[in-house]
């Protein structure tokens, strides 16, 4: 702590995984973006899945993802595809 600087506490905190059963915008990105199983539009509400009976969740960064009308399985996804509704995105 020399100066009065503490290096071993990094303010910045990890991004939260997706909950299960939270909806979510779908706006692809990385390997979503060019190579994904899920052909929804940009915007479209999916929900977290558990995925299987047993309740195992992927590794980082993965996510099941399901339709929240029918509870239709859609696929595998990267956590950074998902985004909070009603947040504002700017296009690129």
């Amino acid at each position: 702590m020399a100066g009065g600087t503490d290096s071993s506490k990094n303010l910045t905190r990890r991004p939260q995984r997706p909950r299960v059963g939270a909806v979510y915008e779908w706006h692809p990105e990385g390997l979503d973006a060019f190579d994904s199983k899920i052909k929804l539009p940009k915007g479209s509400l999916v929900r977290v899945s558990k995925g299987s009976k047993l309740g195992t969740r992927l590794p980082l960064p993965f996510t099941y993802l399901e339709n929240p009308e029918t509870g239709e399985f859609l696929g595998v996804a990267l956590d950074q595809s998902l985004k909070q509704r009603g947040t504002q995105f700017d296009e690129i």
